[in-house]
């Protein structure tokens, strides 16, 4: 069985930002409606990153070899679903 996970944010003007996770592709998405409202939810994800590293994104992510690290961002993701399922 295919583990997604769906988190909505919605912005104070009414716009929904979802993020989806494919824990099995090991791939995640941000959609909205406007571009420019991907911004806030990936500075958060970044900001997440960040703390749980304790290093600059730049430094998390190798560009050489093209890594990044999904299972950090998996973990960001499950925090988060699991207490806004427990509101």
């Amino acid at each position: 069985m295919m583990q997604l996970r769906n988190i909505s944010f919605q912005y104070h003007n009414q716009n929904i930002a979802n993020v989806i996770v494919n824990k099995d592709k090991k791939k995640f998405m941000i959609m909205t409606q406007f571009f420019d409202h991907h911004w806030p939810v990936l500075r958060e994800l970044v900001q997440g990153l960040e703390d749980k590293f304790k290093k600059p994104i730049y430094d998390i992510i190798q560009f050489d070899d093209k890594t990044f690290p999904l299972a950090g961002v998996f973990e960001i993701i499950d925090a988060h679903f699991n207490i806004r399922q427990e509101i």
